[in-house]
């Protein structure tokens, strides 16, 4: 067993603000927005045999990506045929981006294409595949759009989609999550 017998040791949580940089006469930091990320370790923790299950199970939203997108221990083929990922397996590593929200003031000026392009830049490495799982915040509880129908919803879901296809990400069958292989070039985005 590892040192540490906890699935958090394996498990590497990123959170903080989205800040917008400009450099004129003086650099302005503005924190425009927020995000949340999980590195999963999976290679660390079978080298150590450590069971994935209980890697997998450390927080909701790891468990809730897991079984959505994995046939056991290997990615569904779903999942493997959407980004192409033929040798991703339960050794690789995973990031999984759990949330990125841009403040309402400032969408609209692709701030969340580049915020995503540094969070994968920062955070990706050693991963075989980024995940994410399209849900437009607005739909949350207290959200602008809360209380709206399910066309709405899902009108919302398709533009993000899109919108995520940008960089790369792909969906996988049906289902809400999106992913994309580390192997591609990062996209250039201009702001």
């Amino acid at each position: 067993m590892a040192v540490d017998d906890e699935p958090s040791y394996y498990v590497h949580e990123h959170a903080g603000d989205v800040v917008l940089i400009e450099v004129d006469e003086d650099i302005v930091e503005t924190p425009i927005g927020k995000f949340s990320a999980s590195y999963v370790n999976a290679t660390a923790a079978l080298n150590a045999d450590y069971p994935l299950s209980y890697v997998f199970d450390a927080t909701q939203t790891i468990l809730d990506m897991h079984t959505a997108l994995y046939k056991g221990w290997k990615l569904s083929p779903a999942a493997q045929r959407a980004g192409r990922l033929d040798c991703v397996s339960e050794w690789t590593n995973v990031l999984y981006l759990d949330r990125l929200e841009i403040g309402e003031a400032w969408r609209g000026n692709r701030y969340g294409l580049a915020a995503m392009l540094g969070l994968m830049h920062h955070l990706q490495m050693g991963a075989g595949a980024v995940i994410l799982k399209a849900f437009p915040l607005d739909f949350e509880h207290g959200g602008s759009n809360w209380g709206k129908g399910p066309e709405d919803f899902r009108k919302a879901q398709q533009k993000l989609m899109r919108y995520y296809k940008h960089m790369g990400f792909q969906r996988v069958g049906r289902s809400d999550y999106m992913i994309r292989s580390t192997d591609w070039p990062l996209p250039v985005i201009s702001i």
